[in-house]
């Protein structure tokens, strides 16, 4: 006799129109619905058979990217003249994050990264409890980005090491107030670190 196991998984079908981009640890799904090809996107957020449309700033695009347990959500949405800016999508209220934000990715505690536009360039942001921190760039480069935090706070990137054109990108790790170059492979491989 032959017992079958319990199955791992089980596949539930997504509402038309809804296209996904993240999943928290309780099911709930953060994206976009789109009713048929070159209509409006907006953002919204799936959970429990209930799509949730989550606001916008006026335009005919939203996104929703990433999403934590809390059920806090980030993304981006058009303003009525095509610029896109980003939202922090918590508590039922949409938060615009400012100009030249693009953020990337939102931990347990709510802390939001990604990309923020500055004077000459880009450099990775942390936002935290209403403010903005800017983490920086390596060197003397000018462009450099969060891509994700983890719930302790700890930040990784990468930035340029310079202007110049074609300049390489290194990654870093931001934790404590400070950034800190991780190299390149070939570095480790030539220092024998």
């Amino acid at each position: 006799l032959h017992s079958q196991a319990a199955p791992l998984y089980t596949v539930t079908a997504l509402p038309t129109g809804f296209n996904s981009w993240d999943i928290n640890n309780l099911g709930q799904i953060s994206g976009f619905v789109q009713s048929e090809p070159g209509a409006a996107t907006y953002a919204a957020l799936y959970a429990g058979g209930t799509i949730t449309e989550l606001g916008g700033f006026g335009g005919s695009a939203g996104f929703a990217r990433a999403l934590n347990d809390a059920g806090q959500v980030i993304g981006i949405a058009s303003t009525a003249s095509g610029a896109f800016r980003s939202f922090l999508y918590s508590g039922g209220s949409l938060i615009d994050l400012g100009d030249g934000v693009n953020a990337q990715n939102i931990n347990a505690r709510g802390d939001v990264v990604g990309q923020l536009n500055i004077a000459g360039g880009y450099t990775g942001f942390l936002y935290r409890g209403g403010s903005i921190t800017q983490l920086g760039n390596l060197g003397t480069g000018d462009v450099g980005v969060a891509w994700d935090i983890n719930d302790h706070g700890k930040i990784v990137g990468e930035s340029n090491i310079n202007p110049e054109l074609h300049a390489p990108f290194h990654p870093f790790l931001y934790k404590n107030g400070k950034l800190t170059d991780l190299g390149t492979l070939a570095d480790r491989e030539i220092n024998g670190a």
